[in-house]
């Protein structure tokens, strides 16, 4: 943790600040001063994508254990872990990364050859990810945890708009089947 401070005390600058890792490809930001991350119980919460090295919930567990801090967070996004080739991500996926949960990046999709990175955007609740099953997950853990929907998938209009309204629509049925069971 300590090679973490003096990274982030290097790059810090005024109230934003930005922190990259190249190792492990992550970059964290945040609104905060940056005496206050390093003296303050402030939470980081790490993004995970395709590209790097926290692409899955193992991996991204593998680097918070390791970095041996009861401060880092994870803004999951279930879609990207399953895009990396984790087949499990609502239940196993779940389990990795719920002592870390600060958020869900909420988006849809659907792999055609995951090798080639080929996959198609889907409304939520109509791709690969089991979203009533990370949903129950969520309830019946207690998780308080914010949701941050993406407009990622484009209805036929092309209308960003169109595709959130229905991803909106699609998580508050989802919400709702859940609620009911």
């Amino acid at each position: 943790m300590g090679e973490l401070k003096k990274i982030i005390s290097r790059v810090c600058s005024g109230k934003r600040w930005l922190v990259f890792f190249p190792r492990v490809g992550l970059i964290l930001t945040a609104n905060a001063y940056p005496s206050r991350f390093l003296n303050q119980p402030v939470d980081v919460a790490l993004s995970r994508m395709r590209w790097n090295y926290t692409d899955t919930t193992g991996n991204f567990r593998r680097l918070t254990e390791g970095l041996g801090s009861r401060r880092i967070r994870v803004m999951w996004g279930p879609a990207d872990n399953r895009n990396s080739g984790e087949w499990d991500v609502a239940t196993a996926g779940f389990h990795n990364v719920r002592p870390y949960l600060y958020g869900l990046h909420l988006k849809d999709l659907h792999v055609i050859d995951p090798r080639r990175l080929q996959f198609e955007y889907r409304p939520i609740g109509s791709g690969d990810v089991d979203y009533r099953i990370v949903l129950r997950n969520l309830r019946d853990h207690g998780c308080d945890v914010f949701l941050s929907l993406a407009t990622h998938f484009r209805p036929p209009s092309g209308s960003r708009e169109e595709g959130m309204r229905i991803n909106y629509r699609n998580l508050q049925d989802l919400i709702r089947q859940v609620e009911e069971e």
